[in-house]
């Protein structure tokens, strides 16, 4: 009987320092954006047109930069990001080389990114949007 006890006991630590060894990182990101992603932009200034974004994700932390192409060329956007990632929901800031940023939230939704935008008070006059990107 006190074999039996004991090749129990170890079996049960065996399978519980398995299972803590193998456990996943809690601060490691549920999702990979690295990339370059495009697609349809909405802009309530510049109206249709296409968005380029290029992730470099590190963790949680997101870089990278973005343009907007409209037929217009004066309405024509691009830059810098920074933003986080929080399982498939996302929170970046879009900059430009001008005085405008753009608070961007987003998720990813199979293979592609949903999102919206606001300028906020940062342009002369408040811009907003919505877009559809796929990873390329």
């Amino acid at each position: 009987m006190p074999r039996r006890i004991s090749a129990s006991v170890v079996l049960v630590l065996i399978l519980l320092l398995t299972n803590c060894s193998s456990s996943t990182n809690p601060n490691s990101p549920s999702v990979d954006l690295s990339g370059t992603w495009s697609g349809l932009i909405q802009d309530s200034a510049g109206g249709a047109g296409t968005l380029r974004v290029t992730f470099v994700q590190s963790g949680n932390s997101l870089s990278g930069m973005w343009t907007a192409l409209f037929s217009n060329p004066a309405n024509n956007k691009g830059g810098n990001l920074t933003g986080t990632v929080n399982g498939n929901v996302i929170a970046a800031m879009f900059t430009t080389a001008g005085p405008c940023s753009y608070g961007v939230s987003f998720t990813l939704n199979g293979n592609q990114i949903i999102g919206t935008y606001t300028s906020g008070n940062t342009c002369a006059a408040v811009v907003s949007g919505n877009f559809t990107l796929t990873k390329q």
